[in-house]
């Protein structure tokens, strides 16, 4: 028999492209640069393995975040040295904090390049030190290597997807230009018979395993009221849960960002814990009444649970988060994997007793359910804020259109999953009931406007095949950052539904804002259904609809659940008022924590002000848009004259000078509106009143439209198209 020629090897990419679909990852989100077209090349020879040629990096990255969340394992992504991992950095980053493993690939100077520290085009011009990606990349991924040898390259490749697999963290694989297309004995022979990939068990420490599960068992003992609360981390354990859950019959509350992770009909689940805004508001008042908690997986932020846990809620709670449990406020146990301790506990700890017949709420262990099944189920109570509220007679609202979402597409016969973009939706969405099986995903934590988009094609792409299809829902604002991915949903064959939602630029950045009305909280106005249109450009199977009433919104939504083989757009245009319930609340908790004892704001009487002097005289929002009218310095601008295009900062000269002669102009036209009879022109809420731009001239009366308005703030104009028909376009 003839001795194997090189020919007859698999190259180094090769392998690691079998080595990817072995695990899974049948998608790799790409963009091609010199440095990494040799393994691009070689990727591409591997039968089953498909590269999407994404926009841009960073969409690279998110899409493979997307991916990797679809299938719960691995995504991957591949960019090119310095210039293109860097603008992927930011998507690692974010899968880094939020707990996704992806192997960003990173093609890299040759190895004689390496060697010989020449100055390259892509780096930062030092040639003696060929790490600078590495030195990025090192606090937002758990592993780095580089493949510069055929001696350890298959070692090195497997133990790059083992880190990330293991730690569910991203890892940096950069490869040598050289190295990926040469044929070595070291990766086998084609056709492939590589030796199975063995991802190591996590397996906990036996002893460790009964002393905690003893000591957990002992903290619940006697307790009436136990709780369960899930949290993202459950994302490796969902079955363990499910079976520890059904074991004991406690009453269970997801986190926001664990919402899809446990079945929302199942006997124990109440709810969606979202700290303020969770809904019914009984939700929270059983969380207060329990006796006990079992923190599962969960991950404690502001974002998701408000303030850090305090001493009288350890003392009431268990905690267990992959190898650690802590036990009350004073034991803690390492080397006991949360999955093992679940199972352990279920067949140990007492079940609930829910069904009993005790009028006694707390009369059983299932008395959190109880509890609950006697509380109304009436929403939280919000305070109004008709800044943030969308006027009465608008042809359509936002609460409508996802009334359509709920009950269209989410009570259908067609299994779906949500994913939702960080923007209003999120206070939105956490109340929509799904049903068994449905994946909900958000990046609650790194929180990055403009994540949905690109991370639903790697989502979309990795779930259809097993038959579920994905709803995004996705702000203008967030879109206008990564955009560009909207045509390879229809490339790429995704029968994906993205809901944008036009709403004049980033509503919950306005609602955040000290200042709400600041003109880098808008946007230029695009005409997003066209932009669809232009971008899958006869391109695939899609339908693109723009709705601006309920009749309208209704139709779409129904034509998009039929549409089941297209990618379809729909562009919903809706008030800018038009917040969620809790905005208002939001807005007066945010801002009073971390605006309103800031010097530059006090005088604008902001939520827990403690000012007694302020300039605000009218109430709420609007009447600090009119003290702003009638001549405040805003941000660096002066008031301008209504009318004005120009939002580029003024010198401190000018600012000032501009602000002293519009102050000195609305108080002589003030006390000549007082002799008058007339409103003043920053009070109230903006009725009646007039407003003076820097020249001293009325522009008209106060809050007659939202553009004069907004021109009288000194920003751009940013006027929406006339409305005409719904537009739909569409290629088969």
């Amino acid at each position: 028999m003839d001795s194997p020629g090189s020919r007859d090897y698999l190259c180094a990419g090769e392998y690691l492209g079998y080595r990817l679909l072995e695990l899974g990852v049948t998608h790799v989100f790409n963009v091609p640069g010199d440095f990494n077209l040799p393994l691009l090349d070689s990727l591409a020879k591997v039968p089953g393995l498909t590269l999407v040629n994404t926009c841009n990096e960073l969409n690279s990255a998110y899409a493979a975040d997307g991916f990797a969340r679809a299938t719960g394992g691995l995504g991957c992504c591949v960019t090119t040295f310095l210039v293109g991992a860097l603008s992927a950095i930011n998507g690692v980053a974010a899968s880094y904090a939020e707990e996704i493993p992806v192997l960003s690939i990173v093609g890299v100077p040759s190895t004689r390049q390496y060697q010989g520290m020449c100055s390259l085009h892509h780096t930062l011009g030092n040639a003696e030190d060929m790490s600078q990606e590495v030195d990025c990349y090192r606090p937002v991924t758990c592993y780095q290597t580089i493949l510069r040898s055929f001696t350890d390259a298959r070692y090195l490749i497997d133990k790059a997807l083992t880190k990330a697999l293991k730690q569910r963290k991203p890892v940096l694989l950069e490869v040598c230009r050289d190295i990926p297309m040469e044929p070595h004995s070291s990766f086998g022979l084609r056709p492939p018979l590589m030796t199975p990939f063995a991802l190591p068990r996590t397996v906990s420490d036996p002893a460790a395993l009964e002393a905690a599960g003893a000591a957990v068992q002992r903290f619940f003992a006697g307790k009436k009221m136990p709780l369960i609360v899930a949290g993202r981390r459950v994302r490796t354990c969902q079955d363990a849960l499910l079976k520890f859950a059904s074991a004991v019959g406690w009453g269970l509350l997801v986190q926001h960002d664990a919402k899809g992770m446990f079945p929302e009909d199942h006997p124990s689940f109440i709810g969606c814990y979202f700290p303020g805004f969770s809904s019914p508001a009984s939700i929270a008042h059983c969380y207060k009444a329990a006796d006990a908690i079992f923190f599962v997986g969960t991950h404690f932020n502001e974002m998701n649970f408000g303030s850090p846990p305090d001493e009288a809620l350890e003392q009431r709670s268990v905690v267990a988060y992959k190898q650690h449990v802590l036990v009350g406020h004073t034991d803690a146990f390492n080397g006991v994997a949360t999955e093992e301790l679940l199972l352990h506990l279920a067949g140990r700890l007492e079940p609930s007793s829910s069904s009993s017949s005790s009028s006694s709420s707390s009369s059983s262990s299932g008395g959190i359910l109880q509890l609950f099944k006697a509380l109304p189920s009436d929403p939280p109570a919000f305070p109004h804020d008709p800044n943030f509220t969308a006027p009465p007679g608008v042809p359509l609202t936002l609460s409508y259109v996802y009334d359509q979402v709920q009950q269209q597409l989410l009570a259908g016969d067609e299994a779906m999953a949500v994913m939702v973009d960080t923007s209003d939706s999120m206070l939105r969405t956490h109340t929509m009931k799904l049903p068994e099986g449905t994946p909900y995903e958000l990046q609650i934590f790194a929180g990055n406007i403009g994540w949905a988009t690109p991370a639903g094609l790697g989502f979309s792409l990795a779930q259809q095949r097993a038959g579920r299809r994905l709803l995004v829902c996705q702000g203008d604002g967030g879109l206008q950052m990564t955009a560009g991915e909207i045509g390879n949903y229809a490339r790429c064959g995704s029968n994906a539904i993205i809901i944008l939602v036009n709403n004049n630029g980033y509503l919950i950045e306005r609602y955040l804002s000290p200042i709400p009305d600041s003109g880098y909280n808008y946007l230029p106005s695009w005409d997003y259904s066209k932009v669809a249109e232009g971008m899958c450009n006869s391109s695939g199977k899609y339908k693109v609809f723009k709705v601006t009433t309920e009749a309208q919104a209704c139709a779409a939504i129904a034509a998009a659940k039929q549409l089941r083989g297209h990618f379809v757009f729909i562009e919903v245009v809706v008030d800018k008022r038009d917040a969620a319930p809790g905005a208002a609340a939001l807005r007066q908790g945010f801002v009073s924590r971390h605006f309103s004892n800031i010097e530059g704001y006090r005088h604008l009487n902001l939520p827990g002000s403690t000012n007694a002097n302020s300039t605000l005289t009218g109430g709420g929002l609007g009447g600090l848009t009119d003290t702003l009218a009638a001549g405040e310095v805003r941000s660096g601008m002066p008031a301008h004259a209504a009318g004005s295009s120009s939002c580029l900062p003024a010198t401190a000269a000018a600012a000032e000078a501009a602000a002293a002669a519009a102050a000195a102009a609305a108080a002589a036209l003030d006390a000549r509106c007082s002799a008058a009879g007339a409103a003043p022109a920053g009070g109230g809420n903006g009725g009646g009143g007039v407003v003076v731009g820097e020249t001293g001239r009325a522009a008209g009366a106060a809050g007659s439209s939202d553009g004069s308005r907004r021109s009288r703030l000194g920003l751009l104009p940013c006027k929406r198209h006339a409305e005409g028909p719904p537009e739909q376009g569409e290629q088969e």
